[in-house]
C-alpha cells in the first residue's frame, strides 16, 4: 500500500500574514491510504468471488495410451474461523473428490491432451482479532505433539547464530508472548526492506540471508519472522494466499501473498502479516489458501498411469472479484494528544505526547504515524507501535525541533496530526516565534527515555540440538556485573547456585522426552536481577515404518496392478536423504526425498505386460543414512499374473525369462566361477528368448 501525502493549511493569526505549512508524510512500505472509506483493508469484512482456473497440457508421442490422470489442487480457500465458504462450484469433465486440504480431479482415459478445470468459491472474510484476554506466559511449557513440527527449521526457514542472537536480544526479560510477538514483528517490519529485485536474483531466499541482506519480498520477510519465533521455541507456520494492495509496484491489486500464524496455547493460531504491519488481526482482503511448515508446498500436483506421453506446461490462475463491502472498523482505543509547550522559540525542541487507552478487554497492537512539516525536524521514528494489555493505558512520545532559520517577523502555527492504522487522526497545534520558550533536547529526553536498567545481562548458550537421555550443559556468562556486586544467585528453573566471584556458571541438563524445550535462567543480586532463555531441541532416534500396504494380488495381462503404501513417521526427528523403492526382478521405481517431515503416501500402477507368468515378487523398502550408518526396512508382496491374451504372449515369455535370469543374478554368489556360469547361462537364455520371440511373432 502506498501512503498519500497530507496537506494542511494553518489558521490566519491575528495581525500576522498567513504562513502556509505543507504537511508531508514520509513514504514507507505499508502506508496510510488516501481515504479510509474507500480502503477495503479498513473494513471489518468482505464478500468475494475467488475463481481458480487451471489447465494441464499433455505432450503425446505417436504411440501412447493414457489410463488415468489425477491432480490434487491444494491452492484453494478452506473454511476456517476467518473465512466462510458460502458456495463452491467446480466445472470440469473429470471426476471430483473433495478432501480436507485439497480438491482431487481424476480423468479416466481422457480424450484430449488439454485437461481443464474451474473452481468458483464465494467467500465471506472477516477481519476479527483473536481475543487474547489473559497473558500467555513465555516460555511455552506444553506444546502438543501435532504442533511441535512448527518449531522445526527447514531449508528456507532456517537457523543461524545471528537469528538466535537477534531473537534473544529482542525478547530480553520479557515473558509475555503477545509483547514478544510484537517486538519480533515490529523489528522485521522496520529493518527489512521490501525489495522486488530479490525475486529475480534467487527464488525463496532463506531467512539467514534475508537477515544479512536486510531485504526481501513478503515470503522471505515472513520466513525471517517465523525463524525468529522458532529460534525461541515458539511454533509458527507459513500461510500462502492472496491479498489486496494499492501499491503501484504491482499491475493487479489482488496478488499472491505470504504471512504467518503463531501458536498461542489458549486461543490457537493467531495471524501476523509482518509485511503489512498487521499483528494479531489482518485485514479482510487476506484469502488463506494453504497453511504449512514453510511456503514450499506446491499449489498443485499430478500423477498418471499410461505410456507414450509426458506433462507439459501446467497453469493455475487465481482471480478475485469484490461482491460486497462490510463496515468500516471502529476505533478500539481512546487517544489523547498533548503538547509540552504551546509556544516555543525558533530553534527550540518540543514534545508531542499521545496517551493511548485500550477500550477492549483483550490485547491489541496499535500503530501511530505523526505527520511532519517542512519546517519541523523529527528526532524520533515517524511510525511507532505499541502493545496494549486489556484496558491498559500507554504513552507515546515524539521529540521535534523547530527550524531556527524561520522569518523572525512572523509567528508560525504548526498543525500536528497523528494517524493510526485505520487512517483515523487526532490533531492539535502549537506556535513558534522569536519570543517563546526555548526547550533543550536534554530536558525532553529525561521525560521520554526509560530509566537506567538495573538488570544483569545473562548470555547463556548450549548445543541447539541434543539427543534425549544424554547429558549436556548450559553455560551462562554474567555480562554487566562488578566484583563488589557479588554474591549473586543464578537459577536454571529450580536448580539454584550461589556465585561468589566467577562470572561463568555451568548447569548440567538431561531430557528423557523428545521435543522442544525452552529453559528459563534467572539471576538475582543485591540490587540487580536478570533473566534469559535457552531453547533446545531434544531429538529422538529416527523411526519410520512401511504400513498401509494395498495391492492387486491377481491380474491379467491386459490389466494394471496397483501398489500403494504409507511411510509413517513415528519419531519427532526427520530422516534425511530418504530413498523409497519398489523393486522386482523386472521393475525398479525410486523416490528420493531430501527430508521426510510428515507421513507420506506412495502409489505405483504397473501394466500387466510388465509381469512374468505366474508369481511376481515385489519388495517395498526404504534406505537412509545417519553418520555414515545405513538404516533400511523391507517388506515383500506377491502378485500373480493369471490370464494372458494372445497378443501379450511374446512379451510375457520374454519377461518370464528375464525374471528368472535376474532372480539368479540378484542372489549373492560365493565364488567367481559361479558368477561366470551365471553370465554364460544368461547369454544362452537371451539368445533362446530372442529366437522364441521371433517365432511367436510369426505365428501370431
Amino acid at each position: 500500500m502506498l501512503q498519500v501525502s497530507k496537506m494542511h493549511f494553518p489558521k490566519k493569526i491575528k495581525n500576522q500574514k498567513i504562513i502556509f505549512l505543507i504537511i508531508l508524510l514520509i513514504s514507507s512500505l505499508i502506508l496510510i491510504p488516501e481515504t479510509s472509506a474507500n480502503n477495503i483493508q479498513n473494513l471489518d469484512s468482505l464478500n468475494l468471488i475467488l475463481n481458480t482456473s487451471g489447465e494441464i497440457n499433455l505432450l503425446l508421442n505417436t504411440d501412447y495410451s493414457i489410463d488415468k490422470i489425477e491432480t490434487n489442487i491444494f491452492s484453494i480457500a478452506k473454511q476456517d474461523s476467518y473465512q466462510t465458504i458460502n458456495y463452491e462450484n467446480i466445472l470440469t469433465d473429470g471426476i471430483v473428490e473433495k478432501n480436507k486440504d485439497s480438491i482431487k480431479i481424476v480423468w479416466n482415459q481422457p480424450k484430449t491432451n488439454k485437461l481443464k478445470f474451474n473452481i468458483e468459491q464465494n467467500l465471506v472474510i472477516k477481519s476479527e482479532p483473536k481475543q487474547i484476554q489473559k497473558k500467555e506466559k513465555y516460555p511455552l511449557t506444553k506444546i502438543p505433539l501435532d504442533i511441535t513440527p512448527y518449531t522445526q527449521f527447514t531449508e528456507h526457514i532456517d537457523y543461524s547464530e545471528e537469528i538466535k542472537k537477534l531473537a534473544d536480544e529482542l525478547v530480553e526479560n520479557e515473558d509475555d508472548l503477545f509483547i514478544i510477538e510484537n517486538k519480533l514483528s515490529n523489528w522485521v517490519n522496520q529493518n527489512i526492506i521490501y525489495d522486488l529485485s530479490s525475486v529475480n536474483s534467487e527464488a525463496n531466499i532463506p531467512s539467514s540471508k534475508v537477515l544479512k541482506n536486510r531485504n526481501g519480498v513478503c515470503d522471505e520477510i515472513t520466513n525471517l519472522f517465523i525463524s525468529l519465533n522458532r529460534a525461541l521455541g515458539i511454533p509458527a507456520r507459513f500461510v500462502s494466499g492472496i491479498a489486496y494492495t494499492d501499491s503501484k509496484l504491482f499491475e493487479e491489486p489482488w496478488g499472491n501473498h505470504g504471512w504467518a500464524e503463531v501458536y498461542y496455547p489458549r486461543v490457537g493460531w493467531v495471524p501476523y502479516d509482518v509485511t503489512y504491519n498487521q499483528n494479531s488481526i489482518i485485514d479482510p482482503s487476506h484469502i488463506a489458501l494453504q497453511k504449512n511448515i514453510d511456503g514450499t508446498k506446491p499449489s498443485i500436483n499430478y500423477q498418471s498411469t499410461g505410456y507414450g506421453f509426458e506433462f507439459g506446461k501446467t497453469t493455475l490462475t487465481n482471480k478475485v472479484k469484490l461482491i460486497k463491502k462490510g463496515n468500516l472498523k471502529q476505533e478500539t482505543t481512546t487517544n489523547t494528544i498533548k503538547i509540552y509547550k504551546q509556544e516555543v522559540r525558533f530553534g527550540s525542541y518540543n514534545l508531542i505526547t499521545l496517551i493511548v487507552k485500550n477500550k477492549k478487554n483483550y490485547y491489541q497492537t496499535k500503530t501511530f504515524t505523526i505527520a511532519n512539516t517542512e519546517e519541523i525536524s523529527l528526532i524520533d521514528k515517524q511510525k511507532k507501535q505499541i502493545s496494549l494489555k486489556p484496558s491498559e493505558t500507554k504513552t507515546i512520545y515524539w521529540i521535534i525541533k523547530v527550524n531556527e532559520n524561520l522569518n523572525k517577523n512572523y509567528e508560525y502555527q504548526f498543525p500536528i496530526s497523528i494517524y493510526d492504522e485505520l487512517n483515523q487522526s487526532i490533531k492539535t497545534s502549537f506556535k513558534a516565534n522569536n519570543k517563546g520558550d526555548f526547550i533543550r533536547l536534554e530536558t525532553l529526553q529525561k521525560i521520554t527515555e526509560p530509566k537506567n536498567s538495573l538488570n544483569i545481562k545473562l548470555d547463556c548458550t548450549s548445543e541447539r540440538e541434543q539427543e534425549i537421555n544424554k547429558e549436556s550443559e548450559i553455560v551462562c556468562d554474567l555480562k554487566n556485573i562488578e566484583k563488589e556486586e557479588f554474591p549473586v544467585t543464578i537459577c536454571l528453573e529450580t536448580d539454584c547456585k550461589k556465585i561468589n566471584h566467577s562470572k561463568k556458571t555451568y548447569f548440567k541438563i538431561i531430557n528423557d522426552k523428545a521435543g522442544i524445550k525452552t529453559y528459563t535462567i534467572s539471576v538475582k543480586g543485591q540490587n540487580k536481577e536478570g533473566k534469559t532463555y535457552v531453547t533446545i531441541i531434544n531429538s529422538d532416534p529416527v523411526n519410520i515404518e512401511i504400513t498401509n500396504i494395498n495391492y492387486t494380488n491377481i491380474i491379467d495381462s491386459e490389466d494394471k496392478a496397483k501398489i500403494s503404501f504409507l511411510i509413517k513417521k513415528e519419531s519427532l526427528s526427520n530422516p534425511k536423504k530418504l530413498k523409497v523403492i519398489i523393486q522386482s526382478p523386472l521393475i525398479n521405481e525410486e523416490w528420493n526425498i531430501d527430508e521426510l517431515s510428515t507421513d507420506q503416501e506412495f502409489e505405483l500402477s504397473i501394466p500387466g505386460t510388465n509381469f512374468a507368468k505366474g508369481n511376481n515378487e515385489f519388495k517395498i523398502k526404504y534406505e537412509y543414512e545417519i553418520n555414515d550408518k545405513k538404516y533400511q526396512e523391507e517388506k515383500k508382496l506377491m502378485i500373480k499374473l493369471n490370464k494372458i491374451t494372445n497378443n501379450d504372449w511374446p512379451q510375457i515369455i520374454i519377461n518370464t525369462v528375464n525374471y528368472k535370469v535376474n532372480t539368479i543374478l540378484n542372489k549373492e554368489q560365493d565364488s567367481t566361477s559361479t558368477a561366470i556360469t551365471i553370465i554364460i547361462l544368461a547369454t544362452i537364455i537371451g539368445l533362446i528368448t530372442s529366437l522364441i520371440s521371433h517365432l511367436i511373432r510369426k505365428l501370431f
